[in-house]
């Protein structure tokens, strides 16, 4: 297992045992389609790479959103989903990850079973802070 992918199944585990994960969940899937604001924000840096909307069609999730916007990058894990390891080409490392929040809420499963509604807020950070 590469340093990268022990990081991916380190912050897993840290979520799953702080009882914020469940695995094998998604986020309801909602009739129709919309826009979302969406950010993405190195933390590290205080830079804001992206900033803009993005429309969306009935079934698409934040991971849809994001790759309609960016570059992106992924690990995928059977059960669990796709967890982004790189936007626009700046990688995860073992000090510094991207997590993501809808509507100012820490997401609690993999970016591609969350589904969208109409008007969420989106925002992607790069950080080495632990958001609990």
């Amino acid at each position: 297992m590469s340093g990268r992918d022990l990081l991916v199944f380190a912050l897993v585990l840290l979520l799953v045992g702080a009882g914020s994960f469940w695995v094998g969940t998604t986020h309801p899937f909602r009739a129709g389609g919309g826009r979302v604001s969406m950010v993405v924000r190195n933390e590290i840096e205080n830079v804001v790479l992206i900033n803009t909307s993005v429309e969306f069609s009935a079934g698409e999730t934040v991971f849809d959103a994001l790759n309609k916007v960016a570059r992106v990058e992924y690990s995928f894990y059977p059960g669990l989903g796709k967890f982004v390891t790189s936007i626009d080409n700046l990688r995860q490392t073992q000090t510094a990850w991207w997590l993501y929040y809808v509507n100012g809420t820490l997401a609690s499963i993999a970016a591609d079973r969350y589904g969208l509604m109409d008007g969420d807020n989106v925002l992607w950070k790069y950080t080495s802070e632990m958001p609990f």
